[in-house]
């Protein structure tokens, strides 16, 4: 919704190098993915956004409440059962993703035998980010938000990026 941007324009329709930050991200998907296979949750100023993003030929699900990023993917769900084949998740407020990361996140996702791949991250300070549980064999185990984190969670320096 961009409170934390102090602005009542919504975070994904900021400008940034002449795009709203939305245009980035969708301009990135489309270099793995034709349009027609991207499908942009709008909730907060639905309408502005899909003024901004209707001329790409992108699909939209309505998240009426945001209730967070596994809801906001619930609501995909009509228009994704028809299609086959993976999901990658990303961030309308993230306009440095590169197309190449997402070739690896896809590339490392088709090559493994797991039901999902996360792109993480090590931080010096992590305060503020969802933190990582890996498990013994170096596997994702949990993630974990910074409000639900434990004492002993909190100084983990793997954080999720979401992807």
């Amino acid at each position: 919704m961009g409170t934390r941007m102090k602005s009542k324009r919504a975070k994904v329709l900021h400008r940034a190098g002449g795009l709203t930050l939305i245009e980035h991200v969708v301009n990135t998907a489309l270099r793995i993915t034709p349009a027609e296979h991207i499908t942009v949750v709008v909730g907060h100023q639905a309408d502005e956004v899909k003024a901004v993003l209707s001329p790409f030929g992108v699909r939209f699900a309505e998240q009426t409440e945001q209730k967070g990023t596994g809801h906001a993917l619930m609501v995909t769900a009509p228009a994704l059962q028809s299609q086959g084949g993976l999901i990658v998740v990303l961030y309308g407020d993230g306009p440095l993703l590169s197309a190449a990361t997402l070739e690896e996140l896809v590339s490392r996702q088709k090559a493994s035998k797991t039901a999902a791949t996360l792109i993480t991250t090590r931080l010096n300070d992590p305060t503020g980010y969802g933190r990582i549980i890996f498990g013994e064999r170096g596997e994702v185990h949990a993630t974990v938000e910074q409000k639900a984190a434990t004492p002993e969670q909190l100084p983990i320096p793997y954080i999720t990026s979401g992807i």
